[in-house]
């Protein structure tokens, strides 16, 4: 509370079951996790800005972000329940994030390249999502949404993946804005359920459109697990940006190549 500043590198449980514990940060704290977090409920209130580092992992039941707040996520989070994101907070994802069910209202949600977010369920209203080219969004169903803006500035594809039901779009003022393909598994001809008329053109602009199969493939990288991608797609499993089939390490993001002065028998 009250501009704290604190640290983990460790792990955060409580008690003798982790399932228990609850943490609350508010009024402007700043928190840096590099280790586990486990708990029942994670609440950031209040200006607060959370960064989950490299390697931090957060493994919660309810996650809220609310009033101005901020998480970066550098790592994985886990999400048994509820995710909501409300009043001006922001989430900015550049790795995994998974959970059950995601809720917003009046907020801000960036996907840089190579992100990957993952939710059963989609809901909310009056929010931006900022899709970088390469990022992923997987849902099985977006319903009960009001005002939502999926952008794309990047001259590369990103990727939004509906596994069973989107519902009827045509007064729902949501729009899809640049390179973001929206891949709706459930589609079909009609007006009835996942009909596609249900979803016009003018729901997408400056190379946006909807699909039923998927034509965009999404780099392979540590963070999506491949989830996206498809056959000819680059693969950079540790997002260095060198492909696996041009380099030595692979799985390093820190090591590429060898090399050998003036020649590798000296």
């Amino acid at each position: 509370n009250n501009s704290a500043v604190c640290y983990n590198f460790g792990s955060w449980i409580g008690g003798e079951d982790e399932n228990e514990m609850e943490i609350k940060l508010s009024n402007q704290v700043r928190c840096y996790n590099y280790g586990k977090i486990n708990g029942e409920n994670l609440e950031l209130n209040s200006t607060v800005s959370l960064l989950n580092g490299e390697g931090g992992i957060i493994d919660i039941e309810d996650l809220t972000l609310t009033n101005r707040t901020t998480l970066t996520n550098n790592g994985k989070i886990y999400v048994d329940d509820d995710l909501e994101i409300t009043s001006d907070a922001t989430l900015e994802n550049y790795c995994l994030l998974k959970a059950d069910e995601i809720k917003m209202s009046g907020s801000t949600i960036e996907l840089y390249e190579g992100a990957f977010l993952r939710a059963d369920e989609w809901k909310g209203d009056n929010t931006t999502i900022r899709m970088e080219g390469g990022s992923h969004i997987r849902v099985k169903e977006l319903e009960d949404v009001y005002n939502l803006k999926f952008i794309n500035q990047t001259p590369d594809f990103a990727l939004f993946t509906c596994k069973e039901k989107i519902e009827d779009l045509r007064w729902a003022q949501v729009k899809f804005q640049g390179n973001i393909e929206l891949l709706h598994l459930g589609l079909r001809k009609g007006s009835g359920e996942n009909g596609d008329q249900l979803y016009p053109a003018s729901l997408f602009s400056r190379g946006a459109y909807i699909t039923g199969e998927q034509k965009q493939g999404i780099r392979k990288t540590a963070c999506n697990k491949g989830e996206g991608s498809m056959a000819g797609t680059i693969t950079d499993s540790d997002g260095d940006g060198v492909p696996d089939e041009e380099e030595r390490f692979p799985d390093d993001p820190e090591r590429a190549f060898i090399s050998y002065f003036p020649n590798s028998d000296t």
